[in-house]
């Protein structure tokens, strides 16, 4: 199968340093106003407004490159990758319709562009480079979203995603064809990356998510069916395999919610997203229930409010949107919209956000 493929990840802000420990309160950032779509086979990104019950308003699609395969979103800013043309281009939201315009010229990255990440601090974009096996780091110049290049950093044999620890010190990358993660020390001051060691994964670990009080990460292993998860050292970044646990076909995105009790998984081989509750001693997730969702599910996210999840699929261009059982994380289908065709990530503006504490040793 073609790897053209990955999701978006989670990424959560930390808001001040105490004595000893960096303690992240309950804060929520505002509300998302906006969902995009990356649509890989017509080189667009399509703009749909969040109503008030979750579901979702089309606006416009806009011609941005040639395969933009994966994109970003800020309250203000989104960023695109091109997988064929290797570049980062960076777009301004209107606040008052959502849609885009490109500001500045797009930038060179690696070759095969899988994925983009900004870090919680919103300092640094990272873009992970599948063909030339590496990541590219930017530094983020002022509010506009401008970026300078920091540089390259080599990973594994064709990464897939990145996911930047709530401590910001460590990020961890999904190495697909060599099934194993890679950990990275962030310099600080620079966002550059200082490759400390790699854990073994399942086959063709996809994607990666920490949960929100930063002490474990769970990985979707593509090809092996399994969802790997590990114990964080806080101080070291080093990863523990603590289980590997048998899921679905192919899961290919995952997501924690916002309180750390679930973990949502799509799953492409099996066309639908898993629910799981994870045990907040031990880190291990037990499945809670599935829910169908299109043709080849390939990206997911949830809204701040954590009452909706939204689903991607690719074969067949559909989004599915979901509600979320409160008493027990299972989503129960809202609506099921068309998109265009390969719509390969589906990421909300501005869904960043913390709910649990986090402790960062410094």
């Amino acid at each position: 199968m073609s790897i053209f493929f990955q999701k978006l990840v989670v990424f959560f802000l930390i808001l001040f340093v105490a004595h000893g420990l960096a303690l992240a309160g309950k804060e929520i950032s505002p509300k998302a106003r906006y969902a995009y779509t990356s649509n890989l086979q017509q080189g667009t990104i399509s703009v749909y407004k969040i109503k008030e019950n979750g579901k979702l308003l089309f606006q416009q699609s806009i011609r941005v490159s040639l395969a933009p395969r994966h994109l970003v979103a800020t309250e203000k800013l989104v960023y695109v990758v091109d997988i064929w043309k290797h570049t980062l281009t960076l777009f301004n939201i209107n606040q008052q319709t959502g849609k885009l315009k490109q500001r500045g010229e797009p930038m060179t990255t690696g070759l095969s562009p899988e994925a983009v990440a900004i870090d919680p601090s919103g300092q640094y974009v990272y873009v992970v480079n599948g063909n030339t096996d590496d990541i590219s780091v930017f530094r983020v110049l002022n509010k506009l979203g401008e970026l300078e290049a920091i540089g390259r950093f080599s990973a594994g044999s064709y990464p897939t995603s990145i996911v930047v620890h709530p401590c910001l010190k460590f990020a961890y990358v999904t190495n697909y064809s060599d099934g194993t993660i890679s950990v990275f020390k962030i310099k600080a001051g620079s966002g550059a990356l200082d490759n400390i060691g790699f854990a073994k994964a399942g086959e063709n670990p996809a994607a990666a998510v920490i949960e929100p009080t930063g002490r474990f990460l769970y990985v979707a292993d593509g090809l092996a069916n399994t969802l790997s998860v590990y114990r964080i050292n806080l101080k070291l970044g080093s990863l523990t395999l603590i289980s590997r646990i048998p899921v679905l076909k192919y899961p290919y995105a995952i997501i924690a919610d916002y309180k750390g009790k679930y973990l949502y998984t799509a799953n492409y081989g099996t066309n639908d997203v898993a629910t799981f509750r994870i045990n907040s001693e031990t880190g291990i997730p037990s499945l809670v229930g599935t829910v169908r969702a299109g043709r080849g599910t390939f990206s997911i996210t949830m809204d701040v409010s954590g009452k909706y999840v939204y689903a991607s699929n690719v074969r067949d261009s559909i989004l599915n949107v979901y509600s979320v059982n409160i008493s027990d994380g299972r989503l129960l289908p809202l609506d099921v919209m068309q998109t265009e065709p390969a719509a390969a990530t589906v990421v909300l503006n501005n869904n960043s956000s913390i709910s649990a504490e986090l402790a960062c040793p410094i």
